[in-house]
């Protein structure tokens, strides 16, 4: 594209529509990854919101390539590249959710008919209580890259039975209260304290560390000798599960808006390049009619 062409091509119309499609771009690139949360094959969730997050931010890239003047610009280039990464990084915060953001609620419920409500994400229970004596725990593993590959040691996950009071060692295990020790997230000293209290409340868990979860049942059924249901309901146990849903949301808003305003910044240093580029070949003309 052109000096000429380029300043034509700078219209508010342009400015509020490219402003308004890198925002649904973002959006999608943080959203559909915690959207698909609920998908159970690691695989094929990971590499749905890869390839949504990469399209979202090659969609960025292009339109600050395009806002910059053009592909032949080295700096617009690197700007356009930048949204790949920014996306990439964001589509993993979406996909690291461990909360459903949308679903049903059960009120009211025994704790041993939880499994009856598998649409719900927010759970009262009319009994129940959380048993720490009883915890399990399995750790965390991730793999390493470059050529040599292997695993590291990426944190810890620990559950513990919720039962009703009339519960004894014999009956299957229905809900599990979970928490983890990760680089990005240390909830265990605060889940702890509220297993001591009776919330007799819940948030759905879902997501990446579902598996280590399981682990960690297994490993409490082997050393106390109790059994899980076959397809246990897996929760943070809280007294307000409405309020945790809301933070999740709001954490997913947060992180969109963030990484638009990044966006944003990009954008504005890829006008910056434009007008730059503009002014330029003005002066160059300007000199060639003067010689």
């Amino acid at each position: 594209m052109s000096p000429p062409e380029a300043r034509a091509g700078l219209s508010a119309g342009a400015l509020a529509r490219t402003l308004a499609l890198g925002l649904i771009a973002i959006a999608l690139g943080v959203l559909v990854p915690a959207l698909l949360v609920w998908i159970e094959w690691d695989g094929v969730r990971i590499f749905v919101s890869v390839v949504v997050s990469l399209a979202c931010g090659a969609w960025c890239g292009m339109a600050l390539v395009k806002a910059a003047g053009g592909p032949s610009t080295k700096v617009a280039l690197g700007l356009g590249f930048v949204p790949l990464l920014l996306a990439v990084g964001a589509g993993i915060v979406g996909a690291s959710s461990e909360h459903l953001l949308f679903g049903g609620s059960a009120r009211g419920i025994s704790v041993s008919d939880a499994g009856q409500h598998s649409w719900a994400s927010v759970f009262k229970f009319n009994d129940g209580e959380a048993q720490p004596a009883l915890q399990g725990d399995s750790e965390i593993y991730g793999s390493k890259r470059g050529i040599y590959g292997g695993s590291y040691h990426a944190g810890s996950a620990f559950v513990v039975p919720v039962t009703p009071a009339e519960w004894t060692h014999e009956q299957p295990i229905a809900v599990w209260a979970v928490a983890r020790v990760s680089q990005s997230t240390n909830n265990l000293a605060e889940n702890r304290k509220a297993w001591k209290e009776p919330a007799r409340g819940g948030i759905r868990v879902v997501g990446l560390y579902v598996s280590n979860y399981i682990d960690a049942i297994h490993d409490a059924e082997r050393v106390h000798n109790i059994s899980s249901a076959s397809d246990p309901l897996l929760i943070h146990w809280c007294a307000d599960p409405d309020a945790e849903q809301a933070s999740a949301r709001l954490h997913v808003v947060r992180v969109t808006f963030v990484a638009y305003g990044l966006w944003l910044a990009l954008l504005g240093a890829a006008y910056v390049v434009r007008f730059k580029e503009t002014a330029n070949f003005g002066r160059r003309r300007s000199r060639r009619r003067h010689a």
